[in-house]
């Protein structure tokens, strides 16, 4: 509970209260050498403010000058306080530094969001060339009779469950890369834009999957419909899950454009894919 409210405190607040304890205690100097032994100040008891304020201030700093020292129950005081403006000073120090690492970190955090989202759009690009490849050895089932078509069909088959399966793994990590709350942690501007280059790779991919599929329906090619199913459950989490950070994210006209219009084709390619799957 301690650590909590400590936590809590900010910059300001640890300042203003270190100079409010230095002002309480040249109050208390002040006063009680007034009234009785409490600081000295060249054999004789101090009684002017100015000095008992120089005297809190060389205390709370733990400087310790020596023409003027405590005496009798000042003693106490200047413990009291020297413990008191330590701590705070402690604390301060430390809120600069976790300032700074916050900082660090956040920045960090922005680097490994641009090159996990980088890697994505490799995956996505990777997923595309395979798709097209497979889009052109279909047409050469044509071409192919009997047993020998079978079998290749079959190999396709199996080929574009694979490329689905890493479709699949690659859409999920997306999502998990945007379900942290990473991803608009430093700047809203820079994260939404590579949401935006994601959100348009995925679209591309996802319409060469229903070309894939299209082809494979069309000539009765067996393929894995669970695969198909799986990468479709994550398109629609992204859908989701983009179009709450595009409500939540205040961010440029000119972006917030371009991502929607990333959303709705992400929504007609979806409806596509669903129809196909």
């Amino acid at each position: 509970m301690r650590t909590e409210i400590f936590e809590k405190l900010t910059i300001k607040q640890i300042a203003a209260y270190w100079f409010s304890n230095v002002a309480l205690f040249s109050a208390l100097y002040y006063g009680l050498s007034l009234i009785g032994s409490a600081v000295s100040y060249q054999a004789t008891f101090l009684t002017e403010i100015g000095n008992a304020i120089y005297f809190s201030f060389n205390t709370a700093l733990t400087i310790g000058s020596g023409n003027i020292f405590p005496v009798s129950f000042g003693k106490v005081l200047a413990v009291i306080e020297s413990l008191i403006s330590i701590t705070l000073i402690g604390l301060f120090i430390g809120k600069i530094v976790a300032k700074k690492q916050e900082k660090l970190i956040e920045e960090v955090t922005l680097l490994s969001i641009e090159e996990a989202s980088h890697n994505i759009i490799s995956e996505l690009y990777l997923f595309r060339n395979q798709a097209e490849k497979l889009l052109q050895q279909i047409t050469e089932t044509e071409k192919k009779k009997g047993a020998q078509n079978k079998k290749f069909s079959k190999n396709l088959s199996k080929e574009v469950a694979l490329i689905q399966s890493e479709l699949t793994n690659t859409l999920r990590r997306f999502n998990e890369l945007i379900e942290k709350e990473k991803i608009t942690i430093n700047d809203p501007q820079r994260s939404m834009m590579h949401l935006s280059l994601m959100t348009n790779s995925i679209n591309y991919s996802l319409s060469r999957l229903v070309e894939l599929i299209e082809e494979f329906d069309k000539r009765k090619i067996d393929r894995n419909k669970e695969s198909t199913a799986a990468a479709l459950t994550e398109s629609v989490k992204i859908k989701e899950i983009l179009y709450d950070y595009s409500k939540k994210v205040v961010y440029d006209e000119q972006i917030k454009v371009n991502v929607e219009e990333k959303l709705e084709d992400l929504d007609k390619v979806i409806a596509v894919l669903q129809k196909s799957a």
